[in-house]
């Protein structure tokens, strides 16, 4: 923050799709496929290419009228109707808020509109919480529960 004006200097939303493929054979167990899909994602992660797509929808807002722009991301730009993503582990020692200590963090991901649907999920102190953050009805609700329910009864059978 430039604090002669007090205005923040940027903010920024590092978002990006990284559609991991690890072809029609799976591990032999969770564990495998797990490993597999996570060697995948650190090849795409190290690759800078990666976030070609933000650099892309920057130039283009900066470039074209906002309308123009929505309606050729539209065209372009595919967002995958269901989608996981990993956050990431939230380091206890870099969220320091003055003198209060940190027991509790997590963080969220997108926003989906029917019919997108999005699970994400975030580390804090060795504990992992799963999100979705859904803008739906109330039986959308109830079949995100179900779904939430499902998911983590195979987690705790599988790896539990």
């Amino acid at each position: 923050m430039n604090q002669t004006d007090r205005r923040p200097d940027g903010i920024c939303n590092m978002m990006s799709n990284l559609c991991c493929d690890i072809g029609p054979d799976l591990g032999e167990s969770f564990e495998s496929t797990l490993s597999m899909i996570k060697q995948k994602m650190d090849i795409k992660k190290a690759n800078p290419v990666c976030i070609k797509n933000v650099i892309l929808l920057e130039m283009l807002c900066n470039i074209l009228p906002y309308k123009i722009a929505m309606n050729l991301l539209n065209k372009h730009f595919s967002n995958p109707p269901v989608a996981f993503t990993n956050i990431g582990v939230l380091d206890k020692n870099r969220l320091i808020f003055g003198s209060a200590e940190m027991t509790s963090a997590f963080m969220t991901g997108s926003i989906k509109y029917v019919p997108y649907f999005q699970l994400s999920i975030s580390t804090f102190n060795d504990e992992a919480v799963l999100c979705v953050n859904l803008y739906g009805t109330q039986s959308d609700k109830l079949l995100i529960s179900r779904f939430l329910n499902y998911f983590i009864a195979e987690l705790e059978e599988n790896i539990i």
